[in-house]
């Protein structure tokens, strides 16, 4: 029942970490040969070899872990220059054609660029943040709203209450509406909460893309 367990468990880490199994897989199987080599191979032949082929297969495996990760790692960070310069390439008007979470995404990357540390929270049940982001120890949520008319004041109100859930010092609404509320503004004025609509935006944009230009 153990080895059952174990089992299941080695196959969940392998299918969750594909590279922490094979890592784990090729040292212990390296161990396993050494172990038995000292023990009982100096005596057998038989398990001498079976010895020899679990060092070499724990080898091979834990070199090609290490080759898998680093042509992975390669991928990730020519993925990542790609989308990149692909935001840094758009036009605001690119970003109405974005789903409410490919928005979500976009401003979570935008965030990167302009120096913050931002990641997207889950996609239900996030109480009111779609990213979190964190600059000069300075905790800020924001909400993504993929919007074209004028956003009111319950946009603020859930953003307040995400500033509360996740302990903020500051909460933002980035959004493609070209206007908030009245009572919006009001609201946000008065509990510190930025407001962005798609001109503010376009702005960012714009000074990202020319400060890049100029590198």
């Amino acid at each position: 029942m153990r080895g059952y367990s174990t089992s299941r468990a080695f196959g969940t880490l392998f299918n969750k970490s594909p590279k922490i199994a094979g890592f784990i897989l090729g040292t212990l199987m390296l161990i396993w040969g050494i172990v038995l080599l000292n023990m009982i191979g100096k005596y057998d032949s038989a398990l001498a070899g079976i010895s020899y082929f679990l060092i070499i297969a724990g080898v091979l495996i834990i070199i090609i872990t290490i080759i898998c990760s680093i042509i992975s790692s390669i991928k990730k960070k020519k993925r990542e220059e790609l989308l990149n310069n692909a935001i840094l390439s758009t036009g605001i008007n690119q970003v109405d054609n974005l789903s409410p979470y490919e928005f979500e995404d976009w401003i979570t990357r935008f965030l990167n660029l302009n120096g913050y540390d931002a990641t997207t929270t889950k996609r239900s049940g996030d109480f009111g943040a779609d990213v979190i982001a964190f600059r000069d120890n300075v905790k800020i949520v924001v909400s993504c709203k993929k919007y074209v008319g004028n956003l009111g004041v319950k946009c603020v109100q859930e953003i307040i209450g995400a500033m509360d859930y996740y302990d903020a010092n500051e909460g933002w609404v980035v959004s493609t509406s070209p206007h908030f509320s009245k009572q919006a503004y009001d609201l946000a004025q008065s509990r510190g909460v930025k407001l962005f609509t798609k001109d503010d935006l376009a702005l960012m944009l714009n000074k990202l893309q020319q400060e890049n230009k100029g590198e």
